[in-house]
């Protein structure tokens, strides 16, 4: 089965919020085996590299930069092969702390731009808006923080006036739990939950991400997204990993 070419060209731009504030220099190293629909995959390797903003030495914001290669294919199991492998979107997030709502509650904005270049067929501005609460230390046994994350998208596209852009509501209603000193769960940070503001259509998926600490500077992650509502199809399971490098 055949996707609509936009609809195939904007798959690489749906994840992710990964809205945490790193205070350090942190690279990704990402792979995603992803249907998209009856035997139609996408592979996908992906580097997220993240800059910390220090104002009067003080952690204020983060750069995070993403450029990747994918390859489209009719296999269930992996296949990069590098004669195939084309560009994937190029974007760059600033995430940036705001005002302290509340006790435990911080404030967070930031705006996400995606290129026109690689997968990506249109300029693409996304401002966010989002929040983070963690609890005093102790007070529960297993959950850590609750961060939501709302991006809105609003596709340009230069060249072409007649082009249908992108409009779209990314929802990210971030859970995160602690399950051991070297262990934790969260859901809905990689993949969110999209609204497409031209036709109303909604798309849900469940979004689970497994985070191990290999060292202190390296952590391995492993996660799963399976959509549960496609009136507004994005693509059917994404399976994905990383390994992360602290500096």
């Amino acid at each position: 089965m055949r996707l609509p070419l936009l609809l195939v060209l904007l798959i690489p731009a749906i994840a992710s919020a990964d809205s945490s504030l790193h205070e350090h220099e942190v690279i990704k190293l990402f792979a995603f085996k992803t249907r998209l629909g009856d035997d139609s995959y996408r592979d996908t390797l992906q580097l997220r590299y993240y800059h910390p903003v220090r104002s009067n030495d003080m952690h204020q914001a983060t750069l995070r930069v993403d450029a990747g290669f994918y390859n489209n294919n009719e296999h269930a199991l992996p296949d990069f092969a590098l004669t195939d492998l084309h560009l994937a979107n190029v974007r760059f997030t600033l995430s940036a702390k705001g005002a302290h709502l509340a006790e435990h509650w911080q404030s967070t904005f930031g705006l996400r731009t995606i290129l026109p270049v690689g997968s990506s067929n249109q300029l693409v501005l996304a401002p966010q808006v989002g929040a983070i609460y963690q609890p005093e230390a102790g007070t529960h046994a297993y959950f850590s923080d609750f961060s939501p994350l709302v991006r809105y998208l609003h596709g340009m596209d230069p060249k072409d006036d007649s082009a249908e852009r992108l409009r779209k509501i990314e929802f990210y209603p971030t859970l995160g739990f602690q399950l051991n000193s070297k262990t934790r769960l969260r859901l809905w940070d990689e993949y969110s939950i999209n609204y497409n503001t031209r036709d109303g259509r909604w798309f849900v998926p469940v979004d689970v991400m497994l985070i191990r600490d290999l060292t202190e500077h390296q952590h391995l992650t492993i996660g799963f997204s399976k959509a549960i509502s496609k009136s507004y199809t994005q693509y059917d399971w994404s399976l994905y990993g990383s390994l992360n490098f602290y500096f």
